[in-house]
Protein backbone atom coordinates (compact mmCIF):
# COMPACT_ATOMS: atom_id res chain seq x y z
CA UNK A 1 0.00 0.00 0.00
CA UNK A 2 2.81 2.75 0.43
CA UNK A 3 4.51 1.43 -2.66
CA UNK A 4 1.60 2.89 -4.58
CA UNK A 5 1.06 6.07 -2.29
CA UNK A 6 4.77 6.41 -3.04
CA UNK A 7 4.17 5.86 -6.84
CA UNK A 8 1.39 8.14 -6.98
CA UNK A 9 3.29 11.23 -5.38
CA UNK A 10 6.24 10.48 -7.74
CA UNK A 11 3.79 10.85 -10.87
CA UNK A 12 2.52 14.19 -9.02
CA UNK A 13 5.61 15.48 -8.42
CA UNK A 14 7.73 14.54 -11.93
CA UNK A 15 4.19 14.72 -14.21
CA UNK A 16 1.34 16.19 -12.33
CA UNK A 17 3.58 19.29 -11.31
CA UNK A 18 5.41 20.50 -13.83
CA UNK A 19 2.45 20.70 -16.76
CA UNK A 20 0.65 23.09 -14.38
CA UNK A 21 3.47 25.26 -15.16
CA UNK A 22 2.71 25.25 -18.84
CA UNK A 23 -0.18 27.39 -19.03
CA UNK A 24 2.31 30.50 -17.63
CA UNK A 25 5.08 30.66 -20.21
CA UNK A 26 7.38 33.08 -18.59
CA UNK A 27 6.10 33.47 -14.86
CA UNK A 28 5.25 36.62 -13.96
CA UNK A 29 6.78 37.87 -10.82
CA UNK A 30 3.38 36.99 -9.09
CA UNK A 31 2.85 33.67 -10.03
CA UNK A 32 6.55 33.10 -9.46
CA UNK A 33 5.59 34.26 -5.69
CA UNK A 34 3.08 31.94 -5.54
CA UNK A 35 5.40 28.65 -6.45
CA UNK A 36 8.32 29.71 -4.17
CA UNK A 37 5.16 30.29 -1.16
CA UNK A 38 3.73 26.99 -2.02
CA UNK A 39 7.18 24.91 -2.56
CA UNK A 40 8.11 26.42 0.94
CA UNK A 41 4.67 25.02 2.35
CA UNK A 42 5.24 22.28 1.58
CA UNK A 43 9.12 21.24 2.44
CA UNK A 44 8.12 23.10 5.81
CA UNK A 45 5.17 20.21 6.04
CA UNK A 46 7.52 17.82 5.16
CA UNK A 47 10.07 18.74 7.38
CA UNK A 48 7.40 18.72 10.28
CA UNK A 49 5.90 15.14 9.18
CA UNK A 50 9.10 13.89 9.10
CA UNK A 51 9.94 15.13 12.38
CA UNK A 52 6.82 14.47 14.51
CA UNK A 53 5.86 11.08 13.38
CA UNK A 54 8.43 9.02 14.44
CA UNK A 55 8.34 11.05 17.57
CA UNK A 56 4.97 10.39 18.08
CA UNK A 57 5.16 6.72 17.09
CA UNK A 58 7.88 6.12 19.81
CA UNK A 59 6.29 8.13 22.39
CA UNK A 60 5.54 5.38 25.01
CA UNK A 61 9.32 4.37 24.78
CA UNK A 62 11.00 7.88 24.88
CA UNK A 63 8.30 8.35 27.83
CA UNK A 64 10.05 5.30 29.54
CA UNK A 65 13.06 6.53 28.90
CA UNK A 66 12.88 9.87 30.59
CA UNK A 67 10.93 8.53 33.54
CA UNK A 68 13.49 5.89 34.12
CA UNK A 69 10.54 3.11 34.22
CA UNK A 70 10.94 -0.02 31.93
CA UNK A 71 8.93 -0.07 29.33
CA UNK A 72 5.99 -2.84 29.27
CA UNK A 73 5.59 -4.79 26.31
CA UNK A 74 2.78 -4.80 23.91
CA UNK A 75 0.12 -6.85 24.73
CA UNK A 76 -0.18 -7.78 20.86
CA UNK A 77 3.24 -9.64 21.35
CA UNK A 78 2.56 -11.70 24.37
CA UNK A 79 -0.67 -13.19 22.44
CA UNK A 80 1.38 -13.97 19.66
CA UNK A 81 3.45 -15.81 21.70
CA UNK A 82 1.34 -17.87 23.44
CA UNK A 83 -0.71 -18.59 20.29
CA UNK A 84 2.67 -20.06 18.58
CA UNK A 85 3.51 -22.11 21.52
CA UNK A 86 0.21 -23.73 21.46
CA UNK A 87 0.40 -24.41 17.57
CA UNK A 88 4.05 -26.09 18.16
CA UNK A 89 2.37 -28.19 20.73
CA UNK A 90 2.14 -31.84 19.71
CA UNK A 91 -1.24 -31.71 20.86
CA UNK A 92 -4.51 -29.95 20.09
CA UNK A 93 -4.43 -26.06 20.22
CA UNK A 94 -6.58 -26.18 22.72
CA UNK A 95 -4.38 -28.28 25.06
CA UNK A 96 -7.06 -31.20 25.63
CA UNK A 97 -5.40 -34.35 23.78
CA UNK A 98 -7.57 -37.93 22.62
CA UNK A 99 -6.44 -39.17 26.15
CA UNK A 100 -7.80 -36.86 28.32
Amino acid sequence: MIGLWGFGLTLVLIIAWPLLTIPARVFPKGYFLFWVIISFIWGILATAAMTILPVWESRASLFALVTGKQEEPEQEAVVSGIAEEEDSSSGDPDGITAEQ
